[in-house]
């Protein structure tokens, strides 16, 4: 019996664990990617597993930890989360129950770890956290080598219910198709609909030589996030940022943000400033209108599920997220997609800043 046929749209994080995922319950999958080699937010990946997100996604979270680590992926690193004292009760409370809180430190002091001394100030907050660091590369060299999975690089122009036109490769028919274009999904000929679903947003960062790997820092008062790999080299950015109107948007990168989160990143970590600025860099990501992910098949399709919407952070949510989908997919079930994160749930189209989900996590 030929094995069943699926389609992933994007060479993205997402995209790469649905195409892993769905070797895994042994389907051939090709992956489309338009341009190998374009600046996609995948290729400025911090790769830091956040477990900071919105309290209601953090399980996700660890369980992408369980995911890499058994898939040899990444290198452990400890994590500085910064908050506001007494605003994130639930969460400290799901991380330190899941043996990830190795030390807290709240109130004004200074706490040295490495090269870096991390400045607190009255009514803040620091958790020193277990996590892991991945080289999206290395994840693109397991996709590849997995049994079944072809990434191609073609442009998706049309996307119908179980068929996709190809720029260079005419018309293919699958079994399924998962979407995981990220902000370019709702300007793919056939899933217009889809951009009512999502905000699109500039993700902007500083690409440095800064030393003192592995380590990484979400800082939720001063907005901003940072990761220095084994190597030295490491990724500074900003936390939040604007809705733009379209993906192009998202490559043109704005140097008074840059420069302000350079700012308020020194303020909090002395040593900081003996880092190399080598590039500043940016491109378009995407969240739902709601600010959460948007997963599973379209109402008016069962053929075509949608992995888009990780705001940024696929690294943390798309290894467990994927298989949700897989799931969903060798079961012809919707029973395995969270209702909050379903495509078919009811999705404000308000405008304005991309926000986290809630103020209290």
């Amino acid at each position: 019996m030929a094995r069943k046929r699926v389609a992933v749209i994007g060479g993205g994080v997402s995209g790469l664990m649905a195409a892993l995922w769905a070797s895994r319950y042994g389907y051939d999958a090709t992956v489309f990617e338009a341009d190998l080699a374009s600046p996609t937010a995948t290729r400025l990946s911090a790769g830091i597993i956040d477990p900071t997100v919105d309290v209601s996604l953090a399980p996700f979270a660890l369980e992408a930890l369980s995911i890499l680590s058994s898939l040899g992926l990444g290198v452990e690193s400890r994590l500085l989360w910064v908050h506001r004292r007494g605003s994130c009760r639930r969460l400290e409370k799901l991380l330190s129950a899941a043996g990830l809180v190795e030390h807290s430190v709240a109130g004004e002091d200074t706490v040295g770890l490495g090269r870096y001394r991390v400045d607190l100030s009255p009514g803040e907050e620091m958790h020193i956290l277990r996590t892991m660091l991945v080289d999206t590369g290395t994840l693109y060299s397991l996709v590849s080598s997995s049994p079944g999975v072809d990434i191609v690089e073609d442009r998706v122009e049309y996307v119908g219910c179980g068929s996709l036109r190809l720029r260079r490769g005419g018309y293919r028919e699958f079994d399924a198709i998962i979407v995981a274009a990220g902000p370019w999904t709702g300007f793919i000929r056939g899933l217009e609909t889809v951009a009512s679903m999502l905000r699109i947003y500039r993700c902007e960062a500083l690409i440095i030589r800064a030393g003192g790997g592995p380590l990484a820092v979400v800082d939720d008062v001063l907005d901003f996030y940072m990761s220095i790999h084994t190597s030295g080299d490491g990724i500074l950015g900003d936390g939040c940022c604007a809705e733009i109107e379209s993906p192009n948007e998202g490559y043109r990168y704005d140097g008074e943000v840059l420069e302000a989160v350079l700012g308020r990143s020194m303020r909090r970590l002395e040593g900081l400033g003996d880092a190399e600025l080598v590039a500043p860099v940016s491109a378009p990501c995407a969240v739902g209108r709601d600010s959460f992910p948007v997963l599973g098949g379209l109402p008016s399709c069962s053929r075509i599920h949608l992995l888009v919407g990780l705001d940024g952070v696929g690294v943390t949510l798309a290894p467990s997220l994927a298989r949700l989908v897989l799931e969903s997919i060798a079961t012809g079930s919707r029973d395995y997609i969270p209702t909050g994160m379903a495509a078919w749930r009811r999705i404000s189209r308000g405008r304005g800043e991309v926000r986290e989900p809630v103020g209290e996590c």
